[in-house]
């Protein structure tokens, strides 16, 4: 496999089927069963990767992975399509409504037991990804020459007997604006790793929840919140009372190995309450990843 350019986004999160119906990839409240997979569905539990020629990227080193596929389990096909998220940024996309699909050939690939499946996206089309195994995955979204704006996007999806992965991908100039917004002003940095980080209330109640401080599962440069005024598209650096009314974050330029990069968990706090991910989420070196889940607390 050839070196590639890296610079990705992965989620554990809500799923839109062909339209987003509530929940649509999660066996039931709480913490056993987070939204697992925004962009992908099938059956309960869902799953996210991404190469960009951005002169500004890092190097997609594939060290690790086999060039041969070895799995003997069940297989499917996965179908969908590329949508980008539009507002509220980073909350998952009412798609009939808001998002709107990429318009120019992209990439899509599924990193699968230490192998890799890849198939091209047309506007026209969707992408199809044929004969690859049953479980949850890497997949990854990627733009060609930044033809669609986008960064491209690590998810993770669970694949099943049926697959229709409609998968959310973030606008590569709004994020930029977020960072260049705040003060003092960030950079994105493509060697480092960055999280979009979003806790909400219960799949009967896809509301944020507000007032939760985010940990670093590795050194970073600053956390990035909405607001606590409110105001629409205004983000503070650590801010200390932590997530505005969507209950966002996002984790700028943090410390993190190579593609593969690193699995880790979120811990995250509000007063007299602390809580960690269920699930954990990779990281790695120019990557952006995606993370949702719902609250669950500990009493501190």
């Amino acid at each position: 496999m050839n070196s590639r350019h890296c610079l990705v986004a992965l989620a554990v999160a809500l799923v839109p089927v062909a339209v987003m119906n509530g929940i649509a990839c999660s066996s039931g409240d709480g913490p056993s069963a987070p939204p697992v997979g925004f962009g992908t569905c099938n059956h309960p539990g869902c799953e996210g990767w991404g190469d960009a020629a951005d002169e500004q990227a890092v190097k997609w080193d594939a060290k690790g992975l086999s060039d041969v596929d070895k799995w003997d389990g069940p297989r499917a096909t996965a179908t969908g399509a590329l949508w980008h998220m539009t507002t509220p940024l980073f909350m998952p996309p009412q798609i009939e409504k808001d998002a709107g699909v990429f318009t120019a050939p992209a990439k899509v690939r599924l990193v699968a037991n230490n192998f890799e499946y890849t198939a091209d996206y047309y506007p026209d089309g969707g992408f199809t990804l044929t004969n690859v195994p049953s479980g949850i995955h890497r997949f990854i979204a990627e733009d060609i020459d930044g033809q669609n704006d986008a960064l491209n996007t690590m998810w993770r999806v669970e694949i099943g007997d049926t697959n229709n992965l409609q998968i959310g991908v973030t606008q590569k100039s709004e994020f930029e604006k977020i960072l260049a917004s705040v003060d003092p002003p960030l950079t994105f940095d493509p060697t480092k790793a960055h999280i979009l980080a979003t806790i909400i209330r219960s799949s009967a109640d896809l509301t944020g929840v507000s007032g939760v401080r985010m940990g670093t599962p590795h050194p970073a440069e600053a956390v990035l919140y909405e607001a606590e005024d409110g105001t629409p598209n205004k983000w503070v650096r650590d801010q200390e009372s932590g997530t505005g009314p969507n209950g966002i974050a996002i984790i700028v330029n943090m410390d993190a190995s190579p593609y593969p990069g690193d699995a880790v968990k979120i811990k995250y706090s509000k007063p007299g309450n602390v809580g960690e991910t269920p699930d954990t989420f990779f990281v790695c070196q120019g990557a952006v990843s995606r993370a949702f889940w719902w609250e669950a607390w500990t009493p501190q």
